[in-house]
């Protein structure tokens, strides 16, 4: 792996610690471990559910989960946007 310092960029009064590791082409988002284990919990209990036939149930789980990942992933568009760069994908077309 490539040394070398790691660019932090300004995300203001925002919760997502957005970095640039030196060996990595685009910058990326730091997330906790807990949050880490949240996201893998939450997903296999959908994954569950949904296998059990509910759903109703695995369907608001997994929207929680994307309203959590879209939240994150706004604070990377506008951080991002801020320091003058670019994101590595076209931001909005994935919306619904």
């Amino acid at each position: 792996m490539e040394q070398g310092p790691i660019r932090s960029f300004e995300c203001g009064s925002r919760a997502t610690a957005v970095v640039q590791l030196p060996h990595c082409k685009f910058p990326g988002v730091v997330v906790d471990g807990d949050d880490l284990n949240r996201y893998v919990i939450d997903v296999r209990r959908a994954m569950s559910l949904l296998l059990a036939g509910d759903g109703e149930a695995c369907l608001y789980l997994l929207d929680d989960v994307a309203d959590r990942l879209g939240g994150m992933r706004q604070d990377y568009e506008t951080t991002l946007s801020e320091a003058g760069r670019l994101t590595p994908y076209v931001a909005g077309r994935d919306r619904v």
